[in-house]
């Protein structure tokens, strides 16, 4: 027998008729909820951290704020979600993370029903210890997503689009908050961009080929470019939940994702603030679910030093070493040779990291007339492009169609005779 109450947080609009009759239903106590309402999506999530558990959240469909990140807010505190709509419903709110919908002409006995099925009544006697909802697996047709970082100077933008170049079926990503990709391949005023694709996310999830429309198709890389923040301050808007849906819909959409992203990822834990946290959460949710990552490093010794110190943040954030590729950019007729670079990076790495499968740095010498080919927005050159698509693992590789898994086109009359 269960003993105590429902603890359910309410957000809805000023007079909204189901907030009237849940009012009525707990004071009367004729439903055994204990009702608290809510003015703010922020003090939902407030009373949703706070070490009182709370058994169900009702977020009013027309309410300001709720989005993907909120309802995830709500999972993760073990609590259930159930948005209330009126008429037709325009989101899919279950596929952003809700538990149920209902409609605003629930009766008492609805709630209930739904309240018994998804959550548990608060003990009277001691709250409860909190049990994590389970996460979602991700799909198994995500492809590949390879992310690019270094310090500044490295050639992180340049390595990017040479990747990007080198693989087919490619989704382009300017995740960097100082955003340059577009600059490079000649795209000067590009709209949509990154934070209209992930605002598109936070209370949705747009389909397959409108996704693919929110890109911009480069015929001259062959490759579809979503360029970055216009201005480093638009971090602001971007929310961590969505840039990870977002990301989601990439990769699935194209047969590779490709991310140019800022080696900075401390968060909330390594510095004790929000704020850090937000304004990394490209670089931290990217780099978490890449496939692979090209750490990319300046030959000379403050950029090997740096690329190394780059390498040790990704591991001790648990990227497992045998997915992080360095290397380097070196100009022809520099002083440090290729046998200098690759020893002197390789020595840091093991001396810092002893006994782990560390992959071996690679340089590869940047062309001569790179920056005439960056400065006419021109496709970057076979020198550089085929070297630096030789560092990816044969698995991420871009597989070559046999003419058997290609569809042959058949001209009508001629089936069935030998040409």
């Amino acid at each position: 027998m269960n003993h105590g109450v429902f603890r359910v947080l309410a957000l809805a609009r000023p007079r909204s008729p189901w907030l009237a009759d849940l009012t009525s239903w707990s004071g009367t106590g004729s439903l055994e909820i204990d009702l608290v309402r809510c003015i703010s999506c922020d003090e939902v999530r407030a009373r949703l951290a706070s070490p009182q558990r709370v058994s169900a959240v009702l977020l009013d469909a027309e309410a300001v704020g709720i989005d993907r990140d909120l309802l995830a807010d709500a999972r993760e505190a073990g609590t259930a979600s159930i948005v209330i709509t009126v008429g037709t419903v325009r989101r899919d709110w279950i596929e952003l993370g809700a538990d149920l919908v209902l409609d605003q002409l629930f009766s008492r006995d609805d709630l209930l029903s739904s309240l018994r099925s998804l959550s548990s009544p608060i003990s009277t006697r001691a709250d409860l210890p909190i049990i994590p909802a389970p996460s979602i697996a991700p799909s198994a047709t995500r492809c590949p997503l390879i992310a690019v970082t270094g310090s500044g100077g490295s050639g992180t933008s340049t390595v990017a689009l040479a990747i990007a170049q080198h693989l087919d079926g490619v989704a382009l990503v300017d995740a960097a908050l100082d955003a340059s990709l577009a600059l490079l391949i000649g795209h000067l005023d590009p709209l949509p961009a990154l934070q209209e694709f992930i605002e598109a996310h936070r209370t949705g999830s747009p389909g397959l080929d409108e996704a693919r429309r929110l890109l911009h198709r480069c015929e001259r890389h062959d490759l579809d470019l979503l360029p970055g923040l216009r201005h480093h301050r638009d971090w602001t808007a971007l929310q961590p939940r969505a840039i990870a849906s977002a990301l989601d819909t990439l990769r699935n959409a194209y047969r590779f994702v490709v991310a140019d992203v800022d080696d900075d990822l401390e968060g909330e834990a390594e510095t004790g603030s929000f704020d850090i946290g937000d304004r990394n959460a490209l670089a931290r949710v990217i780099t978490a679910g890449a496939d692979l990552i090209i750490v990319t490093g300046r030959p000379d010794l403050i950029g090997m030093s740096r690329q190394v110190e780059i390498i040790s943040r990704l591991i001790h954030r648990g990227i497992a070493p045998p997915r992080i590729i360095p290397i380097t950019l070196r100009p022809i007729r520099w002083a440090l040779t290729v046998a200098d670079i690759r020893r002197t990076v390789g020595t840091l790495l093991k001396d810092l990291h002893p006994g782990m499968d560390l992959v071996p740095p690679t340089v590869v010498e940047l062309p001569r007339d790179l920056e005439l080919l960056l400065l006419d927005a021109a496709p970057l050159p076979a020198a550089l492009v085929d070297p630096l698509g030789a560092v990816i693992p044969a698995q991420f590789a871009p597989a070559t169609a046999s003419s058997a898994e290609l569809p042959v086109l058949v001209r009508p009359g001629t089936l069935g005779i030998a040409s």
